[in-house]
This record gives structure tokens, C-alpha cells and sequence, in this order.
């Protein structure tokens, strides 16, 4: 296919979605450290109970196929800006990265909705989200001004056909840049969770009950994925763990000087933070450990 290169695309569209695609991967990178982190005095874009960050980067809509939304955001834009790049220079293959940047600024408009629905859902507004979104909406209108400026415009299959081959490692970067979370986050962590066979349900709540009467209790958040995670391994049996929701136990909290969820606190003040496994528990709630027997494979 003979492709016309003489009626390039503005290159001042190419410039700004350039410029946006910065802005965006560092309130990505942002988001993901937020995110991850969980800090207990919330981010610093928590404004009220309804436009929070928190409350939409911690819940379970923050994660799609165990990834957090943030860390897929980020490899969106790095690849984004890699597209814009070549895009904008005036050669050959132009047409065919224009394309490419067209359907990429669709795919995040996708997300984007998944990310308003939340917000409408959980009743709250993301302000760093929200910067996200108006970044792709505007993204895909010069994306499009972009790809109907093409005077020639290469289908997808042409698309598919000749990037791939002209451009191998650097699709093959793209490519792990974004399987490479979703390998970490589901094989890693399954390989992880095999190693420890979970306890029966009746030994879950003998568990449960020492750790409680033993002086240990968990501090976190009813809105924190990471807590979520730790209700899940217990089940049932949570309901026998002393839990103190952050949220709404403001004052036990900052009395325990709570800085990340989720914590667990002993009575001598000794602490472990973040989701764990029963053997992590049964070190760090010992006499337990010596206790209930069956629990560690």
C-alpha cells in the first residue's frame, strides 16, 4: 500500500497530546504510589468524605484482574507518549502510528468510564482521577483530528501487518510493559498462595479468637483493597478478629498512631503492616502459633 506523507497531521496536536500523556503518567505514577502505599492520613488530594482519592484508589474498583488501575494508567500513557513520537515525525510509517493513536486514545476513554462508574457507584469524586480523564477525553479528540488529517488512512489489519515487523523490539517493550503487571499480580501471587495451604474453617476461627485474646487487633479500612484482601483470607472468621475501621475509629487510630493499613498492633505495641499470610500471623501472634497446630503447611 503507497502511503502519502505530504499532509502531516498538526504538529502542534502532537505536541500537546505529548504534553498531556507527561502530566498524566506522573499523576499515574502518583495514583499507584497512593495506591499501594495506603497511608493511613489518606492522599493529598482527600478534600472531603465525597471528593476523596482515597476512596476511589483504595476500593475494590481500584484493581481490574488483580492490577491496580493506577499501574495499567501508567503503562497506558508511557505508551502513549512512545506512539505520539513516532507519530509525529514525518515519515513513511506516520500514517500507520497515527492509527495506532487514534484506537489508543479509544481504548483509554474505555477506561475511563469503568473509572466514572465507580466514582458514581461509590459516590465520590477522584480530583487526581478526574485530571486523568479530562487528559484522555482531550487526548482523543486531537487523536481523531490527527487520523481524519491523514489523507491516507491504513487499515488495522495493515496496521497489525506492518508495525509489528518493522518496529520488533520496540513492540515487544509495549507489549511486556503491560503483561508484565498482569503476570506479577496473578501468576506471582498464585505461586505465592501455593506455598501456603489455607487452614480449615473451625481452625480459622481458633485463630482468630487467640489473636484476639491474645491482645492483637487489626487497624485499617473498610475502603482499602489491602484490608479487603485480609477479610477474604479469614472469611468468616474475621468476625472474631478485633478490628478497628479507621474511618470511623478516628480517635483508636490516631491514638495508635496508625500511618498505613492495614496494621497489626499488639498490646506491647509491636506492629506488622500490610496484608498477611497465616504463618506471618502465627509468627507475629505468638502464643497462637504454638496453639493452634494445623495452620501452617
Amino acid at each position: 500500500m503507497k502511503i502519502n506523507v505530504k499532509q502531516a497531521p498538526s504538529q502542534r496536536n502532537q505536541d500537546i497530546i505529548l504534553a498531556l500523556s507527561v502530566i498524566g503518567l506522573l499523576t499515574s505514577f502518583y495514583l499507584t504510589k497512593d495506591h499501594i502505599d495506603a497511608a493511613a492520613d489518606g492522599s493529598l488530594c482527600d478534600i472531603s468524605a465525597t471528593v476523596s482519592c482515597s476512596v476511589i484508589n483504595r476500593s475494590s474498583y481500584s484493581e481490574l484482574f488483580n492490577v491496580p488501575i493506577a499501574i495499567l494508567g501508567s503503562a497506558w500513557m508511557i505508551a502513549l507518549m512512545t506512539v505520539t513520537w513516532k507519530a509525529r515525525q514525518n515519515h513513511s510509517d506516520r500514517p500507520f502510528w497515527t492509527v495506532i493513536q487514534y484506537y489508543w486514545s479509544l481504548a483509554g476513554v474505555g477506561f475511563c468510564f469503568y473509572l466514572i462508574f465507580a466514582e458514581f457507584t461509590l459516590g465520590a469524586i477522584c480530583p487526581f482521577c478526574t485530571v486523568v480523564h479530562i487528559i484522555c477525553f482531550i487526548v482523543a479528540f486531537l487523536a481523531y483530528n490527527n487520523y481524519s488529517s491523514e489523507r491516507t488512512k491504513p487499515s488495522l489489519i495493515e496496521v497489525i501487518t506492518v508495525i509489528p515487523m518493522k518496529n520488533t523490539i520496540l513492540v515487544f517493550a509495549l507489549a511486556t510493559l503491560h503483561l508484565a503487571p498482569l503476570i506479577y499480580y496473578n501468576v506471582g501471587s498464585q505461586v505465592s498462595e501455593a506455598s501456603t495451604t489455607p487452614p480449615p474453617v473451625k481452625d480459622k476461627v481458633a485463630f482468630a479468637k487467640c489473636l484476639t485474646a491474645s491482645g492483637v487487633a487489626m487497624y485499617g479500612s473498610d475502603q482499602c483493597p489491602h484490608c479487603l484482601n485480609q477479610k477474604t483470607i479469614f472469611g468468616d472468621a474475621f468476625q472474631h478478629i478485633k478490628y478497628y475501621n479507621c474511618l470511623v475509629d478516628q480517635e483508636a487510630c490516631e491514638k495508635a498512631k496508625i500511618e498505613r493499613y492495614p496494621t497489626w498492633l499488639r498490646s506491647d505495641g509491636s506492629r506488622v503492616i500490610g496484608t498477611k499470610s497465616f504463618p506471618q500471623l502465627e509468627e507475629f501472634g505468638a502464643p497462637c502459633s504454638r496453639t493452634i497446630k494445623p495452620l501452617s503447611s
